[in-house]
């Protein structure tokens, strides 16, 4: 269905990862949220994310890996309606969760901080 709405994108499927090659919004439309229960955050550690962002708004990237990965995110009263808006574009190989949560934060020029599977974002 997705290579439907996305022609030329390409999903490969294996046994511990999964390559996505195709346009931002493919990559978004994977992220949302499935019928899966959230992973628990110890398991977080052993996994390993790759993953492309290219002129997404921050708040659309971190509300579909909050439902993807299974974490809570809390936006900051700090975080101002223009903060959750701006459009980032970043591009991780293999990278720990706290890893991607990082190149989250430097691309939106945030802070990005996690407590168990409870993510922050402020200004």
């Amino acid at each position: 269905q997705l290579q439907r709405r996305f022609p030329g994108s390409r999903v490969r499927i294996q046994a511990d990862s999964v390559t996505v090659h195709g346009v931002s919004d493919l990559h978004v439309a994977l992220l949302r949220p499935t019928a899966r229960q959230p992973a628990a955050s110890e398991a977080w550690e052993h996994q390993r994310w790759s993953f492309e962002v290219r002129n997404k708004p921050v708040k659309v990237v971190m509300d579909s890996l909050s439902a993807s990965i299974g974490f809570l995110v809390q936006w900051d009263a700090s975080c101002e309606a223009g903060d959750l808006q701006q459009l980032i574009s970043f591009q991780v190989q293999k990278v720990s969760l706290d890893e991607l949560l990082a190149a989250v934060a430097d691309a939106a020029k945030l802070q990005v901080t996690r407590q168990d599977a409870s993510v922050t974002v402020a200004k």
